[in-house]
């Protein structure tokens, strides 16, 4: 059960500032300033609030009157480097509040995880990427034997991900919040399409991750996991859609065919030889 007692410490009290592209009328903001004003009574009471309100969500109990509006969210569409466009989706204040609750309980995850995924839960977790493939670099050129570097780029993977794969990880990695991900007779997370606004436009979203759910990388991280557990290469790190394949040939080639014939059920592999 969600308490918000020292809400400071708290995934209300981590908010990023991201919430200021958000929907006008429930900022975080004007949560976390509520929630410290100097009426500790008031306070405790909006908290008490908030975390009844915070597990009626992550129960999947809430109704399909608002169930779409509430995970739905604000499309923002950036441009890459490429001249791509990256969508963004803000969530409402309260959706993005039970994802983070959630994601802050799931951190025990990460050794299911680790070493491949170092992105969820794991503190450096790029630093310890950049310095696993260094070191692989250095000794690979005193190695008697062949060995080779090989990164993978999965392009659009957050957005194009098949939601089953997240229904299934879910189900298996995360069944208390089952419901609030995946319930499919009512529209919770990802189980049934939710409404995006980006002007005055309606986007249905179907398929992928929403980019800006707490719980996001997460649930990338699990729906992608599988197939890993059995890669042979000594070097095999992943940030999210980057993974890093080093070491015999053979294994690596091997390797590659197991991560790219899962990544292209939804996205397209971009390969980079070193």
């Amino acid at each position: 059960m969600a308490n918000f007692n020292g809400a400071r410490a708290t995934p209300l009290g981590i908010f990023s500032k991201v919430g200021s592209f958000q929907e006008k009328r429930l900022k975080a903001q004007y949560l976390k300033e509520l929630i410290t004003v100097k009426n500790q009574e008031l306070a405790k009471k909006l908290c008490e609030s908030l975390a009844a309100f915070a597990n009626i969500m992550l129960q999947g109990a809430i109704p399909q009157e608002i169930a779409d509006k509430l995970h739905g969210g604000n499309l923002f569409a950036f441009r890459k480097k490429d001249s791509g466009i990256r969508p963004i989706v803000v969530g409402t204040s309260l959706r993005r509040l039970a994802s983070r609750i959630a994601s802050f309980r799931s951190g025990h995850l990460n050794n299911e995880l680790r070493p491949f995924h170092l992105v969820f839960a794991t503190k450096g977790g790029v630093e310890a990427a950049v310095h696993g493939a260094r070191y692989f670099l250095e000794t690979a050129t005193t190695s008697d034997k062949p060995q080779v570097f090989l990164k993978l780029d999965a392009k659009n993977a957050f957005n194009s991900l098949d939601r089953n794969y997240i229904m299934k990880a879910t189900a298996e990695h995360l069944p208390a919040y089952n419901k609030y991900v995946c319930r499919v007779a009512v529209t919770q997370c990802y189980g049934a399409p939710t409404i995006l606004m980006h002007g005055k436009y309606r986007v249905s979203s179907q398929a992928g991750i929403q980019q800006g759910d707490p719980l996001g990388p997460l649930l990338y991280c699990l729906a992608t996991i599988g197939p890993h557990k059995y890669l042979r290469s000594k070097l095999k790190e992943s940030f999210l859609n980057d993974d890093a394949l080093g070491g015999d040939p053979d294994d690596v080639f091997d390797d590659r065919s197991t991560t790219g014939s899962l990544r292209t059920t939804w996205a397209h592999v971009k390969y980079r030889k070193m």
